[in-house]
């Protein structure tokens, strides 16, 4: 089964699709995806880079943020399924999801402004979500593999 088989190209997904998808997924290995984060400047930037042949669901964002994506992914936008290739900065609203297969190596980046003062990675990803213990930094599969990387410029 492929990703546009429950989204065809073009439309934007549901929620119930985004999560048939998820569930689909769940019945195979999970692949670990690195996670770089950067606070600065009351902002957080999440960066994932992602290994091509890999499906991923990311989880529900609480705000808008903006995400620059360079590779070569189908996934859901704001405007639908679309393939995305090369480099390309996305606007992403508050109470997304986003689903998508990478055909090549890609590096993904979410920023979002956050609260004067947060700092802590792990209060940022409950501020961010509503799906915290969902996303793999919370999950075994992260505490199985090396430690996600904090960068702090302040």
């Amino acid at each position: 089964m492929e990703l546009t088989d429950i989204v065809p190209t073009g439309e934007v997904p549901t929620l119930d699709n985004i999560e048939a998808f998820n569930e689909l997924l769940q019945q195979f290995p999970q692949e670990y995806i690195p996670v770089q984060h950067l606070v600065h400047g009351g902002m957080y930037s999440r960066t994932i880079r992602v290994k091509a042949g890999t499906y991923a669901v990311g989880a529900m964002l609480n705000h808008d943020n903006i995400s620059v994506m360079v590779g070569d992914c189908t996934c859901s936008t704001d405007d639908g399924m679309v393939r995305l290739t090369g480099f390309n900065v996305l606007p992403a609203s508050a109470g997304g999801k986003r689903v998508g297969y990478f055909h090549s190596d890609t590096d993904w980046t979410m920023i979002m402004r956050i609260p004067d003062g947060m700092r802590d990675v792990d209060a940022i990803e409950q501020y961010i979500t509503c799906e915290y213990d969902k996303i793999q930094t919370q999950t075994l599969l992260s505490k199985e593999s090396p430690q996600d990387k904090l960068e702090d410029k302040e």
